[in-house]
């Protein structure tokens, strides 16, 4: 009996282990296969790389190189991660991504001794790059933005606390391709997940005083606004949010040493934001008043 009960959990053991590697590889792992050039503008010195995906694919990806402190305080690439997956949930666009680390003496033929050491060693942030997207310009007339996309992101910028869509730097880290949008840049979200942690975090407060007056579509929500209430669809992803995605992803964190406070400060706060989705929505149309 002892025996079949040993047997029993050695076979529950090696099915979680399976289960959690199924889940760890998830995160697509690159591997460099040339540095083209250093793309202009970007704050974090992005590089434009190819790169081989696990299924020995070769594609362009913008490369964000963010220093120690940036990766020991901020978490930027575990903030990266965690919005692309989040994003998912609310059927908002972002580009594929993946990470990759590699020895930094390739960086030598493009940035200097001090700069390279300034670099967090660990693995690095990737977005594909998307073929004939744009920036976008809030001066240009977009007729593929429906009202809906403009609220859905509006509100997902609130929710996550993003400070960098629009922002002081004024920046609208939104691509337009044809007749879509996709979302990119998202290591500014989430202020109390940081390092040194909070303690006692108070959502709510985290909540109302984000200023959303500067985001890109906050001007044009203002102007546009509907009576009643416009974040419907919105709401319905956010009452339907799948927690469980944070197991995924922070199993996926401490697999590649990507680093973290742990999953918990980050499910709770989402957790209480769908526990509390009518206040926010609520909050989210007076905004808008």
């Amino acid at each position: 009996m002892v025996l079949i009960l040993l047997l029993f959990k050695l076979i529950f053991f090696y099915i979680f282990i399976l289960d959690l590697n199924i889940t760890r590889l998830d995160i697509n792992e690159l591997k460099l296969v040339s540095i083209k050039n250093i793309q202009v503008g970007g704050s974090t010195s992005p590089l434009v790389i190819e790169a081989e995906d696990k299924h020995s694919n070769i594609s362009s990806y913008i490369l964000k190189l963010y220093n120690k402190n940036s990766i020991n305080q901020n978490y930027s690439v575990a903030k990266e991660i965690i919005a692309s997956e989040v994003a998912k949930e609310f059927d908002l666009p972002a580009p594929d991504y993946g990470i990759i680390n590699f020895d930094h003496k390739y960086l030598k033929s493009v940035f200097t001794d001090s700069h390279i050491e300034s670099l967090d060693n660990g693995y690095k942030f990737c977005s594909k790059i998307i073929e004939g997207s744009l920036i976008y310009n809030p001066s240009t007339k977009n007729n593929f933005l429906k009202d809906y996309d403009l609220e859905n992101v509006f509100a997902f910028d609130n929710l996550i606390l993003n400070v960098d869509r629009g922002g002081y730097h004024n920046k609208p880290n939104l691509l337009v391709i044809d007749d879509d949008f996709v979302l990119i840049d998202h290591e500014l979200i989430l202020p109390f997940y940081s390092n040194p942690q909070s303690i006692n975090i108070n959502y709510w407060n985290y909540f109302s005083v984000y200023n959303c007056d500067k985001h890109i579509f906050y001007n044009l929500l203002k102007t546009k606004r509907k009576k009643g209430l416009i974040f419907d669809e919105f709401q319905l992803h956010l009452n339907n949010f799948n927690l469980s995605i944070f197991d995924s992803i922070f199993a996926n964190l401490e697999y590649f040493n990507i680093n973290n406070s742990g999953k918990q400060d980050c499910f709770d706060y989402f957790n209480w934001a769908k526990t509390n989705h009518g206040k926010i929505v609520n909050v989210l149309n007076n905004r808008l008043l």
